[in-house]
């Protein structure tokens, strides 16, 4: 749908080249579309023809901070405050960017002033969640979060305050919250956080059934497929577990957006099956420790 959408917004833009509205539409389906540093030059460009678009700085902002742009992020963010503080976006926007730029202070000023103007704004409070838990204020992050949820009860507002109370150690609510959010869009990070949710409230059989499910969406799903590995070694479907190990560990293997943790997982079923058939086959039991060895030196 994006790249139909940007097609469309493009040949439009080649029959009315330089109109401001198919300009602005066509940065913001780049901004969805992750195409941050194409959005951030729309947006340049257009300021160039008014520089006090208050909307396209707010605009600019985010997407400068998505590119890591720090100070041209906390700048826009000023500019859009200076020129229109009255929208709680606005606000949102600059403590955000405040925040990235290491000013907590002013972020957590910006946002209790706009808590007392916008009390059951969702957005203002999910900012503050996200400023408590920056600052490893777990309790407060959840107190937030629980009011976003109560205004706003979708599966993003509820998988988030799901995803925060299992990390906790809350993981029986958890559950509760992250159950609702998988049942209105079962999208494979829900259902991964809902596993582990599972997991820490002590419900395996509905964890493997939740990561099978998963794979059943997305069967490339390198830490579905590794975490289930682990469920079924515990069950002692050793040959799945095996199998289900090695394709996690090759689909992370290449991966380079995450701290791939697959060959630890995978060196713990192979060594684990290894020392289970020590006495019944010697051989295969020592060539699976050595394989686990070479994939994580440092297994005991």
């Amino acid at each position: 749908l994006d790249f139909e959408a940007r097609s469309a917004c493009r040949r439009f833009l080649e029959i009315q080249p330089g109109d401001r509205a198919g300009e602005t539409l066509l940065a913001g389906i780049e901004t969805l579309s992750e195409n941050h540093e194409e959005a951030a030059a729309i947006f340049r460009r257009l300021l160039e023809d008014d520089p006090d678009d208050h909307r396209l700085n707010v605009n600019l902002s985010g997407v400068l901070a998505s590119l890591g742009d720090k100070e041209g992020a906390l700048a826009a963010a000023r500019k859009a405050m200076a020129i229109d503080d009255r929208s709680y976006e606005t606000r949102v926007n600059f403590a955000k960017a405040l925040l990235v730029s290491g000013e907590v202070e002013e972020a957590q000023r910006v946002l209790d002033a706009a808590e007392k103007l916008f009390p059951k704004e969702p957005r203002v409070l999910s900012a503050l969640a996200e400023l408590a838990g920056a600052m490893g204020r777990r309790k407060e992050a959840i107190a937030y979060l629980r009011r976003v949820a109560e205004l706003e009860p979708d599966f993003r507002n509820l998988g988030r305050l799901g995803n925060e109370l299992t990390g906790a150690g809350q993981a029986r609510e958890g559950v509760v919250y992250l159950e609702r959010a998988g049942a209105e869009r079962p999208l494979t990070a829900l259902l991964y956080a809902l596993g582990v949710a599972y997991d820490g409230g002590g419900r395996g059989q509905d964890a493997i059934a939740t990561y099978e499910r998963l794979l059943e969406i997305e069967p490339d799903h390198p830490e579905g497929n590794c975490i289930l590995g682990l469920y079924y070694a515990r069950e002692g479907r050793m040959d799945d577990a095996i199998r289900r190990g090695r394709s996690g560990h090759r689909l992370g293997s290449k991966r380079s957006d995450w701290a791939n943790p697959s060959h630890v997982w995978l060196s713990e079923i192979l060594a684990d099956h290894g020392a289970n058939l020590f006495e019944s086959d010697p051989k295969r039991a020592i060539a699976l420790a050595l394989e686990a060895t070479e994939l994580n030196p440092g297994y005991p």
